[in-house]
C-alpha cells in the first residue's frame, strides 16, 4: 500500500510536469517507481516519515536516499498530508501482521491433536508447514469419502479432464476445485520440482522435456495429492520411489513379466529360457 501512494504521489507530480514531454520520458519516469517504492517502503518500516525528514529532504539521511525518491519528494511531501496517509498505512500494516501471527496460534492449538499425522504430511517433499496446514483444512483427514486416491484427485480438480466421444480422445479442461488447495499444491510442486534424487523432481523432469513445464506442475500437483491420501489413509510417512524409477518400470524383467501376463490370459502356456 505504501508502495502505491509513494509511487503515486510520484508518478502525479512527473506527469504532470511532463504533459508536454515526450512519451519516451513519461515511461522511464514509470519505469523508476518501482525503485524509488522499494526504498520508500524500507525507510518507511523503520519510522514514519514525518521522523526521518524533520526539516524536509535536506535532512541527516540525505546520503542515504536515492536520487529518484529524493526527487519525488523535495516539495512534495507534506507532513500534514502525505504523513498522515502513510502513519495509516502503516497502522494498518501492523494490524495485519498481528492478524496473521493470531490466527497461526490459533491454527497451531486446533492441530495439536494432529500433531503426528502434520508431521508425515510433511516428509512430502516440497511441502512444509504451511503446505500441510492447508492440505489438511481443505481435504480434511477422512479418508474413507473417498473410495480411491483418484476419486480424491477428481474431486479436488487436479487430474486431466475427460473429453471423448466416439472413441476419440480430445483435451478436456479439469473441473473447479478449491483455490486454496490448488495454490498450496502449486506452491509444493515448485519446490519438489527443484529437487534432487527424488520421484517427484524426476517425473517432473521427464513429463517437461515432453509437455511443458505447466503440464509438469500439474502432474507433481497430482503425485503430491495422491501421497497425501495414502499417508492419511495409512498413517504411515512419504515412502520415494527414487529417481530412477522409470527405469525400473522398463527394465527387461518387467518387460518379461507384463508379456507372460498377456499370453496367459490368452490361454497359453510359456516357457523362459535365458538366451545367454
Amino acid at each position: 500500500m505504501i508502495v502505491g501512494v509513494v509511487a503515486g504521489f510520484r508518478a502525479g507530480g512527473r506527469l504532470a510536469a511532463a504533459h508536454d514531454a515526450p512519451r519516451a520520458a513519461v515511461a522511464a519516469a514509470r519505469r523508476s517507481d518501482r525503485v524509488l517504492a522499494v526504498v520508500a517502503a524500507r525507510l518507511a518500516r523503520q519510522q514514519a516519515f514525518a521522523q526521518v525528514w524533520p526539516g524536509g529532504v535536506q535532512g541527516k539521511r540525505q546520503g542515504r536516499l536515492h536520487p529518484a525518491l529524493r526527487e519525488a519528494l523535495t516539495h512534495r511531501f507534506r507532513q500534514e498530508h502525505h504523513g498522515v496517509l502513510i502513519a495509516q498505512m502503516l497502522a494498518h500494516i501492523d494490524f495485519l501482521e498481528a492478524s496473521i501471527v493470531e490466527t497461526s496460534q490459533r491454527v497451531e492449538v486446533l492441530l495439536r491433536p494432529v500433531a503426528a499425522t502434520v508431521e508425515l504430511v510433511m516428509t512430502i517433499p516440497g511441502v512444509g508447514r504451511r503446505v500441510a496446514e492447508v492440505l489438511i483444512a481443505e481435504v480434511g483427514l477422512d479418508m474413507t469419502v473417498f473410495p480411491t486416491a483418484g476419486h480424491l484427485a477428481s474431486w479436488a480438480g487436479i487430474c486431466p479432464g475427460n473429453n471423448s466421444s466416439g472413441g476419440k480422445h480430445r483435451p478436456g479442461r479439469t473441473r473447479h476445485g478449491s483455490m486454496w488447495l490448488r495454490i498450496a499444491l502449486t506452491e509444493a510442486a515448485h519446490v519438489a520440482a527443484r529437487g534432487k534424487g527424488t520421484y517427484l523432481a524426476a517425473h517432473h523432469a521427464q513429463i517437461r522435456g515432453r509437455r511443458g513445464t505447466q503440464k509438469a506442475i500439474g502432474a507433481t500437483r497430482h503425485d503430491i495429492l495422491i501421497a497425501y491420501y495414502h499417508i492419511v489413509r495409512d498413517n504411515v510417512p512419504y515412502q520415494d520411489l527414487g529417481p530412477d524409477w522409470n527405469t525400473r518400470r522398463r527394465s527387461t524383467e518387467q518387460q518379461t513379466r507384463r508379456l507372460v501376463r498377456q499370453l496367459e490370459r490368452l490361454g497359453v502356456n510359456v516357457t523362459i529360457e535365458s538366451m545367454s
